[in-house]
């Protein structure tokens, strides 16, 4: 038996429809809204996303070989780190520590009141 693979969510995470999404979906003013901000250099990306990080480099510059940067911020930006997708996440590194960063994440925002 053949498996299809629904591929509708990629369309959602492009510019037009994460556009629609963000226009139908507001913020609540009483949610406070942070990011963090990564992006690596060629080199320093996971070889298996050197394709994307290539691509959205040539098209929207600074990028984790997933998402843009310029289009990763949303609220406060809590950090700008130097890292792939990946790294981020904690599926792999060259160097970035994953678990360091959200530790301190998690210490700042206990220390706000969160």
């Amino acid at each position: 038996m053949r498996r299809i693979i629904d591929l509708t969510a990629f369309g959602d995470l492009a510019t037009l429809g994460m556009a629609r999404f963000n226009a139908a979906v507001r913020d609540d003013p009483g949610v406070s809204y942070a990011s963090v901000v990564g992006k690596s250099g060629r080199l320093r990306t996971n070889p298996l996303l050197w394709p994307s990080h290539l691509y959205l480099a040539e098209r929207s510059g600074p990028n984790d070989g997933v998402v843009p940067a310029n289009s990763q911020a949303w609220g406060e930006v809590l950090r700008e780190v130097e890292a792939d997708h990946w790294a981020q996440i904690g599926w792999w590194s060259r160097g970035f520590d994953a678990a360091s960063l959200y530790e301190d994440l998690l210490r700042e925002l206990r220390g706000r009141g969160f």
